[in-house]
């Protein structure tokens, strides 16, 4: 098992991915220490896996006009960084995948896409 993971580690560092190798020795050498650093994690690379929906009406307004705007906002409502800004009719023909740059080394992980409801007649 530990030549197992002395490959992959190698292998890691060779892609150039020496954060993960130093992840991986540590997890396994000492679990304080990887305690610690998942902390740090969560408070450097936070996580919020939401799905947001809204009810739009599909009219010929909103297909050529309308446009969807992602930004985050500080407690006081202040824009952060940059926003992302697409119209709703290129996301309802083809679902925008991120990341999308929010500060120079900030990045928003997450899919847009638009999807309709037709009622019967």
């Amino acid at each position: 098992a530990s030549e197992d993971l002395r490959r992959v580690c190698l292998s890691l560092s060779r892609r150039g991915d020496k954060p993960e190798v130093e992840r991986i020795i540590v997890k396994e050498t000492n679990a304080a220490v990887t305690h610690e650093l998942s902390n740090k994690d969560k408070s450097t690379n936070p996580c919020f896996r939401q799905t947001l929906r809204l009810l739009l009406p599909w009219t010929a307004e909103m297909m050529n006009h309308a446009v969807v705007r992602i930004e985050i906002v500080d407690n006081k409502r202040r824009l952060v960084g940059n926003f992302v800004e697409e119209k709703l009719m290129h996301i309802a023909s083809k679902e925008l995948r991120g990341p999308f740059s929010i500060l120079s080394q900030v990045s928003l992980e997450g899919t847009l896409s638009a999807r309709w409801l037709q009622l019967p007649s």
